[in-house]
């Protein structure tokens, strides 16, 4: 059997089964969300937004004392002429933007390129002059992995985390379980829709 008929025999097995996933995953899917009882707190759980957070005015003290160092000797070796006065520096942040693979990816090379230990490029240097690191989806991805791996460089990342993880999935598709992969994907998005449709006719 050459492999492209593997993949096609494998991908129609998976539709035999995905009655049996949505099923499984739609007892699952209801325990997890369906109404319980709880205790309300008794105090206020929200804190009127007049101020900064004490956890975060701390962090931001012992923080900015470091970025501040950071931005002045990157600024200092763009141009020799900047102000770099640490009392009038700005705090930086770093915004990852959501679409998947392709922001993770994307992101993942800007931060690269911006890291100190892991670049010679023009802006190396001005990742340790950030304040702030913020993504949300695809985004995300990265920002937890580098929070989930103390701060480790894009290198090690790309060589000990997602190669391995990936390599058999849609961005490295080259191996010989990448036809399961793709059969999964199937019957797991078969299944999630087959359920978001359930829920929406129990609405009713």
């Amino acid at each position: 059997m050459r492999l492209d008929q593997f993949s096609v025999a494998i991908i129609a097995s998976s539709y035999a089964v995905t009655p049996c996933c949505a099923a499984r995953l739609g007892r699952h899917a209801a325990d997890a969300y369906a109404p319980q009882r709880a205790t309300c707190p008794t105090s206020s759980i929200v804190r009127p937004a007049s101020s900064l957070a004490t956890g975060e005015s701390q962090y931001i003290a012992a923080r900015k004392t470091i970025a501040d160092a950071a931005l002045a000797s990157w600024l200092k070796k763009v141009n020799e002429t900047f102000d770099t006065d640490t009392s009038r520096l700005p705090t930086l942040g770093l915004a990852g933007s959501g679409g998947g693979y392709r922001a993770l990816l994307n992101e993942a090379g800007i931060l690269q390129a911006m890291d100190a230990r892991d670049s010679n490029s023009s802006v190396n240097g001005l990742y340790q002059a950030f304040t702030y690191h913020a993504a949300l989806s695809g985004g995300g991805w990265l920002a937890t992995s580098l929070a989930a791996w103390d701060w480790p460089t894009i290198s090690y990342l790309k060589k000990n985390v997602y190669e391995p993880n990936l390599e058999d999935g849609l961005l490295l598709p080259g191996g010989f379980y990448a036809p399961l992969a793709y059969a999964q994907i199937v019957c797991l998005s078969a299944a999630s829709s087959l359920d978001s449709e359930t829920n929406e006719h129990a609405a009713y």
